[in-house]
């Protein structure tokens, strides 16, 4: 995976920056935020992976922290656990977030295929150090099956810049 990553453009060449969330509904598990841009060529680069395992206060800031200091177009948050709960939460801890709400209705192997294949095209790059992002990400090449919160975030977040 290390052939992904690459010096991400200028903040200003990018034509659209979206922060991801995958909430994690009780603290138990990791909450996925990923910073995610696309250039005027269609790229599409992964800035930062900031999730964390935390209580939701916590990861709600965490989003609006990124938000800010990314100067990002919007929030996307899959909502297929917790729904209005956590755009509340993030309207509450962010005030004026915009938020977009995604519902995810195929399988995690199904919302796979396309990301892997956008990497194997050469359009996805990295443009941060992020190895635990990388190495959650071999999984995507090596067993759809195993798909990752990367995946499930990519996908959503390459329909938001379209």
């Amino acid at each position: 995976m290390e052939n992904y990553r690459n010096p991400a453009p200028d903040r200003n060449d990018f034509i659209r920056i979206v922060v991801g969330v995958d909430p994690a509904i009780g603290g138990a598990n990791e909450t996925g935020i990923i910073v995610a841009g696309k250039t005027a060529d269609g790229h599409i680069w992964v800035l930062g992976d900031y999730s964390l395992q935390a209580p939701a206060d916590r990861w709600a800031q965490r989003v609006r922290s990124c938000f800010t200091s990314w100067r990002a177009d919007c929030v996307v948050v899959e909502v297929n656990q917790g729904g209005d709960l956590v755009t509340h939460l993030l309207r509450h801890n962010g005030s004026s977030l915009p938020i977009r709400n995604v519902r995810a209705f195929k399988s995690k192997a199904a919302r796979a295929e396309p990301v892997a294949a956008a990497y194997a095209r050469g359009e996805v790059s990295h443009g941060a150090d992020m190895p635990e992002l990388v190495a959650q990400n071999g999984l995507i090449q090596t067993s759809l099956v195993k798909i990752t919160q990367m995946a499930k975030m990519a996908h959503h977040l390459a329909f938001q810049m379209a």
